[in-house]
């Protein structure tokens, strides 16, 4: 399982009307980067690799690893 949320990834980039390629471009990282964290393929990515995508965003960094941390999956209740 990822560090981060890679749903979230997506969803920060498409709300700030960026392309995936104009995202690496802004934080300095390649475009397989941006892809492969957006698929979920990275599992540890580097902390200045989020605070550089966070920094591209907008995004102080306390709220990129705020909006970025895997959400928890939601409880099921069990059948007795």
């Amino acid at each position: 399982m990822s560090c981060i949320d890679p749903t979230r990834l997506r969803q920060l980039r498409e709300d700030a009307g960026l392309t995936q390629l104009e995202l690496a471009a802004g934080a300095g990282v390649s475009l397989r980067t941006v892809t492969a964290l957006e698929r979920g393929e990275v599992v540890h990515p580097h902390v200045t690799t989020l605070l550089c995508l966070g920094d591209a965003l907008r995004l102080t960094p306390v709220a990129t690893f705020s909006a970025l941390r895997p959400r928890p999956a939601p409880a099921t209740e069990a059948v007795p």
